[in-house]
């Protein structure tokens, strides 16, 4: 299982590489200029800048828990891998398809309060991958070894 492991590590490098892709979508083509903007291709722009900041979030922290659980033993790895695999999943649905970046379809607020709340709610995502990664790692980590 020491390649799934690896696989891990390196999809997470790509990831944040993918970040700096998507984040340039109109400069490689991906996406016209912003001149030549269409409703078609706002979509195109906003979709690519969706995916960046999400990546922006996340690929980071698969990074270092993959590096974290390494070197550990493999039941270790393979409790952080069974929650992530399913919540950065429904984590990117929930992102791509929240109305996020002020325009707050929810009806709940709007303007600057509705950032403050898109941020609130993205914040809480990661929080509990971060805090449910590093409680299943410990558990994990003390069966090991005891």
């Amino acid at each position: 299982m020491k390649s799934l492991k690896r696989n891990v590590l390196i999809l997470s490098i790509g990831l944040i590489a993918l970040v700096f892709v998507f984040s340039s979508a109109e400069k490689i083509g991906l996406c016209a200029p912003i001149y030549l903007i269409t409703h078609s291709m706002r979509t195109c722009r906003y979709f690519f800048d969706s995916l960046a900041r999400f990546l922006f979030l996340v690929s980071p922290l698969i990074l270092l828990f993959s590096l974290i659980t390494y070197r550990m033993k493999e039941e270790v790895f393979q409790s952080w891998f069974k929650f992530a695999v399913w919540y950065v999943p429904a984590m990117a649905i929930g992102y791509l398809l929240y109305p996020g970046g002020g325009n707050n379809s929810l009806g709940v607020v709007s303007g600057a309060y509705g950032d403050m709340f898109d941020m609130l709610i993205y914040i809480i995502a990661v929080s509990i991958f971060v805090i449910v990664s590093i409680v299943r790692i410990l558990k994990a980590r003390k069966r090991a070894r005891g």
